[in-house]
């Protein structure tokens, strides 16, 4: 809880620099900043899968496998060409 809260406060913080100084948003801090930033919340379905797998007294590493392969790129990356009508074949 108390990282999400960071998470924002960080992020509105670098939100407030930006428009200040609009040249920042190009600068390796800011890029470094705005990953840190949004690192929790890219994240949060692996922290929930953890606190569900307690809650349910089930395996943890299992939900955690089965939402670390919703959060990795190359799912998005599939679910983007399906999103745009492209079809998604097996062998």
């Amino acid at each position: 809880m108390y990282i999400l809260a960071a998470a924002g406060i960080l992020q509105g913080a670098l939100i407030l620099i930006n428009l200040l100084f609009p040249s920042f948003s190009k600068t390796g801090t800011y890029e470094v900043f705005s990953f840190i930033s949004w690192a929790p919340f890219t994240f949060l379905p692996i922290f929930i899968a953890i606190t569900a797998a307690k809650h349910f007294k089930t395996n943890m590493y299992i939900a955690v496998a089965c939402t670390a392969a919703l959060v990795s790129p190359a799912w998005t990356e599939i679910a983007g060409r399906v999103a745009s009508g492209e079809g998604v074949t097996f062998f």
